[in-house]
């Protein structure tokens, strides 16, 4: 039901005046204008219940009855968040990353400009959402006989449990202005560990597979995910 311009009361459809303020509402722009308003509010609204209940309770969010979102407004999002705050957080890390992990190539990609870091960390969140689902649904289905499904809700799965690592990261921030370490472990433990939790949870409700085929779905696609987002970065420093 459209809602007036000026107040936010609901009209009908075909009202020429709105009851609650007297606005004007004679002609059809105005219902369309009204109804597209409704649209972008209820959209913003699905979106932000499931980030709510992603951080509240985020195993039981992904097991639940599927939540009627945008899932691709949802990963770019989550990219655009994810890329804001890796710039955030790239001058001060460089070292402690190469110290943590040791690999000397993160230096040539930290010390790129903070756009080019954006672009890079936006487009390998959305290529590892996007892979890491089509991963799980060709592992799931052709290795282990899952239940056949629509890819499309495998992604919703992926991206809904990226809303922990988004999270892990900006609290990784956060601490990174007491201890670096501590911040990349947080990071790792916290973030990682929960969002492979809820995508383990999601594709074994999907996929109807056995705890130990879910298993070996994931890991198997997180593996193959795992390189192929290395090389990706890899190959952006040549």
């Amino acid at each position: 039901m459209p809602i007036c311009p000026k107040c936010g009361q609901e009209v009908n459809l075909n009202a020429k005046y709105c009851d609650n303020c007297g606005t004007k509402l004679d002609s059809e722009d105005d219902a369309e204008s009204a109804i597209r308003k409704t649209t972008v509010k209820e959209d913003v609204g699905k979106l932000v219940n499931v980030i709510k209940d992603m951080i509240v309770a985020p195993i039981s969010t992904i097991k639940s009855k599927e939540s009627d979102f945008s899932p691709v407004v949802l990963a770019v999002i989550l990219a655009i968040l994810q890329g804001l705050m890796v710039i955030c957080l790239a001058n001060i890390t460089t070292n402690t990353l190469m110290s943590f992990f040791g690999i000397n190539w993160m230096m040539g990609y930290l010390s790129q400009s903070y756009g080019k870091i954006f672009v890079y960390v936006f487009l390998a969140v959305l290529l590892g959402m996007l892979l890491l689902a089509l991963c799980i649904y060709l592992v799931g289905q052709y290795a282990f006989h899952g239940k056949r499904n629509e890819l499309q809700q495998i992604g919703n799965v992926v991206i809904k449990a990226e809303v922990p690592v988004t999270i892990a990261l900006l609290v990784s921030l956060l601490l990174m202005f007491i201890n670096s370490t501590l911040s990349i472990a947080f990071f790792l433990i916290f973030g990682t560990l929960l969002s492979v939790m809820c995508v383990y949870e999601g594709v074994q409700k999907v996929m109807e597979l056995s705890a130990d085929y879910t298993a070996y779905t994931v890991a198997i696609s997180y593996l193959i995910i795992f390189f192929i987002i290395m090389f990706f970065l890899k190959s952006l420093l040549v």
